[in-house]
């Protein structure tokens, strides 16, 4: 079985996030919790048979995005055994033009 490495525009997801946000009241203040969404990929991908549980989920950033924290609800490092591989990365900027 192949190992399954995931990879998510965490700028995009924080855009998405503001937006609902924005448009639903019942939204206003939640924030997203990435663990919650790779273990959602990683049952799906197990149930269509096409790998075994994640090796790596990475979360991409623009350099300068500062409300992640806003927006993401980070999982604690100090639990043992809570994350398996999950990273969080800040790299490159932002390209002119997007949004804030």
């Amino acid at each position: 079985m192949p190992n399954i490495y995931m990879f998510f525009d965490g700028s995009s997801l924080i855009t998405q996030i503001r937006q609902l946000q924005g448009k639903d009241g019942r939204f206003k203040g939640r924030k997203l919790r990435p663990l919650d969404l790779v273990t959602y990929f990683d049952e799906a991908v197990i149930a269509d048979g096409l790998g075994t549980v994640y090796k790596r989920a990475v979360f991409y950033f623009a350099k300068g995005d500062s409300q992640v924290e806003q927006f993401l609800d980070l999982p604690s490092r100090n639990t043992p055994g809570l994350v398996r591989d999950l990273e969080f990365r800040f790299c490159g900027r932002k390209i002119a033009g997007s949004a804030p």
